[in-house]
């Protein structure tokens, strides 16, 4: 994948910086509510989620957080607004891809796409006048979509070649980090605060790990000090297993395959869907499954069987992006955790019930729990 490099290392160290200055503006917009106030978390992830990406991706600084209004979170909302044709647009893209664009058919408004492809075409212009090189998403396609044009230019390459990264191509996969980042990291998040609200004795050990650990560094939260979080770690592994955002995946056979046990040949180019939350949910691989057991990824127990969980799915097509993501809602937990506790409130012992016109595991009259702030 031409995008893997925005996620090395060196790369997601050196967001850091604004990702902590998310996590801040959240921690302190999370001041505003009294204890007891009921507060609905998962609303609140998702300005959070696009602050996070809009700065880390596309050096943006909107704050959201505290201007829910911007359309650029309104463009990520409406990718994923529950809805009939939103579940089956996703679904037809995977077959009719062709025929939906001759149809000109959108996942957005227009408005909402337009206003989208001028943020970006408006971001890129000003670091090509201003010879601004930023370490980010954005930076990365416009120097592929700048290599890919040097190279046409020369007649070393066919503009109709499959894989040239053009402006088309720069601006759908900006969409689709800003769509898919959002709604998913906010979603797990969103379930996480709903689980510690439930169970304060992993909260408490959380919040005891993540005091150790700023501790040793300095009392800061830096980058490697967010790698030392192994229990908030197994944490979000355990929600994520509970709780996929996406609760299947499909995939087309590349070659013909026999599943063992059985007669049953499948033959190549089937498409195939995988029960994400059926598995993660099954008991032959986790123990009592509706309970939420962070333990049960500890390393050194070497419990889970290999192809149980796969929550951004496996292989070569798995996200790209799942180091990002884990560390964005392990440092947004530990920052809120560090100055709160978060408490159950009577709607936070109902049970979740979810769209079921949504793609995504997203609960359908939100998730509310209340902050306490923690004395100094």
């Amino acid at each position: 994948n031409k995008l893997t490099p925005t996620f090395s290392t060196g790369k997601l160290k050196g967001m850091h910086p604004q990702l902590l200055k998310c996590t801040e503006s959240l921690v302190q917009f999370l001041s505003k509510f009294k204890h007891g106030e009921e507060i609905e978390i998962r609303e609140i992830c998702g300005r959070f989620t696009v602050d996070v990406i809009s700065s880390c991706a596309f050096g943006l600084d909107l704050d959201i957080i505290n201007n829910p209004n911007s359309m650029f979170y309104d463009v990520g909302v409406k990718a994923f607004e529950p809805s009939y044709f939103t579940k089956y647009f996703f679904y037809l893209q995977q077959y009719l891809a062709p025929l939906l664009k001759i149809l000109r058919v959108r996942a957005v408004q227009k408005d909402l796409e337009d206003f989208f492809i001028k943020a970006i075409d408006k971001t890129v212009k000003y670091r090509e006048e201003n010879k601004v090189v930023r370490q980010d998403f954005l930076q990365l396609m416009y120097d592929l979509k700048r290599k890919d044009d040097e190279l046409m230019k020369k007649g070393e390459l066919n503009p109709h070649d499959e894989g040239v990264f053009d402006h088309s191509s720069l601006v759908s996969n900006a969409f689709i980090f800003l769509a898919a980042g959002y709604e998913t990291t906010a979603i797990t998040l969103g379930h996480l605060f709903y689980e510690l609200a439930k169970q304060p004795m992993v909260q408490d050990q959380i919040y005891r790990e993540v005091s150790a650990v700023i501790g040793k560094h300095g009392g800061e939260m830096t980058f490697e000090a967010v790698g030392e979080l192994n229990y908030l770690d197994q944490a979000v592994s355990e929600t994520l297993r509970m709780y996929p955002p996406v609760t299947n995946l499909d995939r087309q056979i590349n070659k013909e395959y026999q599943i063992p046990g059985s007669n049953i040949v499948l033959p190549a180019g089937v498409l195939v869907s995988i029960p994400i939350y059926g598995i993660h949910h099954d008991p032959q691989y986790f123990p009592d499954p509706e309970k939420f057991i962070p333990e049960r990824f500890d390393p050194s127990k070497n419990t889970i069987e290999k192809g149980s969980y796969i929550p951004f799915g496996a292989g070569p097509r798995m996200c790209i992006a799942t180091r990002f993501a884990t560390i964005e809602i392990k440092l947004c937990v530990a920052m809120v955790l560090k100055h709160y506790k978060v408490t159950a409130t009577p709607r936070t012992n109902l049970p979740l019930e979810y769209h079921d016109r949504s793609i995504v595991l997203s609960p359908k009259n939100g998730v509310w729990i209340s902050v306490e702030k923690r004395m100094e």
